[in-house]
């Protein structure tokens, strides 16, 4: 699946339940469900062919495929019960406000349990909203989900047993997380960090958009005035803006200027020379991500 592709998932706005390979896996007791369809599809076939004849048809063979068509209701009854006495057991649900899991596929870093009043006696649910992380380890055919939990707690979840594609399950958990968060969807994200835009400044197109708070700051000895405004424009001209905000507050800052001013400048100074959109910018752009990047007039600067 490609990054920037749109995740297909299967019913994503509602529940998505996910049943381990030994559930879905051929069992003994199966050969009463396969026999019980063998005789209600034999018995419909052989009716609808002799509604179809043009002879007459004697009553005991209605009669018979009748009973044939009970016989095989009663057989998938009987063999769905022995193969599934409560019910198809699911070893996950996911929904958009959090994941329920099987006991048997979590564990932790110290291997204890985890008590959640929220989580069934089979199952343990984690709500999206109170985890700290949400990230997959592993490879893409065996991988494994790791939720990060707001005490610092990792819990490893196995998605190799799962007969749902495994790869579609973790990335539904990441998009369901950040959609808890208010961050748009991951393709989303993507799309947006390699998108190239013009620069408010200068007009130069760049895949490198910075937007920083830079100001005034007034020391009084006894109270600080500031004056702040956030500006975006290309590392360039970003470089230039610190240094007018790093020289321009020496003498209104003076005695903390070496404290706050030029520390909080020289960081500034060094994140303009990273690769990337600053958060804010990709936040924006994720809200008008197009599928084609935007070019400028002229040569592209980062």
């Amino acid at each position: 699946m490609s990054p920037l592709a749109e995740p297909n998932f299967s019913r994503a706005n509602h529940i998505v339940k996910v049943y381990s390979k030994a559930t879905m896996s051929v069992q003994p007791c199966d050969a009463w469900l396969g026999v019980g369809v063998l005789l209600v599809l034999l018995s419909s076939l052989l009716a609808l062919f002799l509604f179809q004849s043009r002879d007459p048809v004697e009553p005991i063979f209605w009669w018979l495929l009748a009973a044939g068509a009970v016989v095989g209701v009663l057989m998938l009854l009987l063999g769905y019960r022995l193969r599934f006495p409560d019910g198809i057991p699911y070893v996950m649900n996911i929904k958009p406000d959090f994941i329920e899991v099987a006991h048997d596929l979590v564990s932790t870093e110290e291997g204890n349990e985890l008590d959640d009043a929220t989580s069934s006696p089979h199952r343990r649910r984690f709500m999206w909203a109170d985890l700290k992380e949400v990230a997959v380890a592993g490879l893409s055919s065996d991988p494994v989900l790791i939720l990060e939990l707001v005490d610092g707690t990792f819990v490893a979840i196995n998605l190799g047993d799962v007969s749902n594609d495994p790869a579609i399950i973790a990335e539904m958990a990441i998009h369901f997380f950040r959609q808890s968060r208010g961050k748009p969807a991951l393709h989303v994200e993507l799309a947006a960090r390699n998108i190239t835009i013009p620069c408010p400044v200068c007009e130069i197109a760049t895949d490198s958009l910075k937007s920083y708070t830079l100001g005034t700051m007034v020391f009084a000895f006894v109270v600080i005035f500031t004056q702040a405004k956030t500006m975006t424009c290309c590392p360039t001209c970003m470089r230039g803006k610190i240094s007018d905000f790093l020289f321009g507050n020496v003498i209104t800052s003076n005695v903390i200027w070496p404290f706050v001013i030029a520390p909080y400048s020289v960081i500034l100074l060094i994140s303009t020379y990273t690769r990337g959109h600053s958060k804010e910018v990709l936040k924006t752009l994720a809200l008008h991500v197009a599928p084609e990047s935007w070019t400028g007039n002229r040569n592209q600067r980062s």
